[in-house]
C-alpha cells in the first residue's frame, strides 16, 4: 500500500540512474504488487471457507452500491455545473444536446471509471471478479 501511495504522490524527476529507474518502476508499478499479494492473501486467509455467491453479493453491497451511487453523485454535478462532461470527447463524437447522450455516456462512466480518475481500479476489480 506504501508503493501505491507513493505511486501517487510522486512527481516526475528526470532519471538517469539504473536505480533511478528501478525504484520509480517500483513505485509506479505498486498496483500491480498489491494485486498479487492481496490475491494470495485471499488464498492464504479465505479459500478455505470460500462460497462464490455470498462474495459476490458483499462485493456488491460494499463495493458496487457505493461506487454506483458516488458517480450518479458526480454526474449530476457534471451535468449541472459543467457545460460539457470529462471525457465526452472520448464517449461521444457529437455536441451533446440530448438527455439520452448524457445517460450513454454516464453509462460509458460507470463501465469503465472515468468519473474520477481514482475509480478505474474498482470496475477492474468487479470484471475479475
Amino acid at each position: 500500500m506504501l508503493f501505491i501511495v507513493a505511486g501517487h504522490s510522486s512527481v516526475y524527476w528526470a532519471m538517469g540512474s539504473f536505480y533511478e529507474k528501478v525504484f520509480a518502476n517500483l513505485i509506479t508499478g505498486g498496483a500491480t504488487l498489491f494485486v498479487f499479494i492481496s490475491g494470495f492473501f485471499f488464498h492464504h486467509a479465505f479459500y478455505p471457507k470460500y462460497q462464490c455467491w455470498p462474495f459476490l453479493l458483499k462485493k456488491m453491497k460494499y463495493v458496487m452500491l457505493p461506487y454506483t451511487l458516488l458517480s450518479l453523485m458526480g454526474m449530476a454535478c457534471f451535468i449541472i455545473y459543467l457545460e460539457r462532461p470529462p471525457y465526452a470527447e472520448v464517449f461521444i463524437t457529437d455536441s451533446i444536446k440530448h438527455w439520452y447522450q448524457y445517460s450513454w455516456v454516464g453509462v460509458q462512466y460507470l463501465w469503465t471509471g472515468s468519473i474520477l480518475d481514482a475509480y478505474w481500479y474498482i470496475p477492474l476489480a468487479q470484471y475479475v471478479f
